[in-house]
This record gives C-alpha cells, structure tokens and sequence, in this order.
C-alpha cells in the first residue's frame, strides 16, 4: 500500500514512475519499489536524483546504470 502511495504521489507530480517486485531470499519476503525514469548516463540520473529528492524530501538511490 505504501508503494502505490508514493507512486501515485510521483505519478501527481509529473514523474513517470512505476512499482517492480523484489523477493528478498534470505528473508523470505516481497518487497515493492518504487521506480522512476530510465537514464542514458549517470550524470543525468544523479542530477534527478539529487533534485528529486529535494521534492520528495526523501533519500533515493541509483540503481542500475546501463552505459
């Protein structure tokens, strides 16, 4: 539920944003990200990260990087 919060949040913002399922083995557990945009280098995905969270007053992380 938290997931699809933040996700219609980014999406009211503007954001394409997205939700990915991510099992956590050792765990045992789902867990649901929250995704936004696909990047063609890393300078411009750390200039949005750095402003998006800004926006969202949250930390976020890159976290892969096709170059």
């Amino acid at each position: 539920e938290e997931a699809k919060k933040d996700q219609m949040k980014l999406s009211k913002l503007g954001f394409d944003s997205y939700i990915e399922q991510f099992y956590i083995k050792n765990k045992d557990q789902t867990w649901w990200r929250v995704r936004v945009g696909h990047f063609t280098n890393k300078n411009k995905a750390e200039l949005f990260k750095t402003e998006l969270s800004k926006i969202i007053n949250n930390d976020i992380w890159i976290d892969f990087i096709k170059e």
